[in-house]
């Protein structure tokens, strides 16, 4: 599969992702925080299957016990991707067209009572597994 190009930003920060998984939208309280948005598209791909390309010293973590890692641009502050290395969550508005359609919904028992949710994917209250 070809590679899906991603950038932050001020594009310091660039990266490949190669054979996605699926394209997820999560709900919960805390991805609406990280991106400031009602939800995050996340497209999730094993550790191998991400590659840094440049600026990997502008990755910063932020770290909270019991919840998964949170990488960000230091210089222009873009939300890049969550939890690893297996999987990573890549948010999907970074990446250069993944042509992917979403899977599922997850966390929708936490998601913004004023979002509404489209489509036919299947939703679920929790993360399924």
């Amino acid at each position: 599969m070809r590679a899906i190009h991603g950038r932050c930003l001020c594009s310091a920060v660039t990266f490949d992702v190669r054979d996605p998984q699926m394209l997820l939208e999560c709900h919960c309280g805390r991805c609406r925080t990280w991106t400031g948005c009602a939800s995050t598209p996340a497209v999730v791909v094993s550790g191998s299957d991400l590659e840094q390309t440049t600026g990997q010293e502008l990755v910063s973590c932020y770290e909270e016990e019991g919840f998964s890692p949170r990488y960000f641009c230091a210089r222009c502050g873009t939300s890049l991707w969550s939890g690893g290395p297996e999987p990573y969550y890549v948010n999907a508005g970074v990446l250069d067209d993944p042509a992917l359609e979403v899977a599922c919904h997850i966390q929708v028992a936490d998601k913004a009572a004023w979002h509404h949710i489209g489509g036919a994917a299947p939703q679920y209250p929790q993360f399924p597994g």
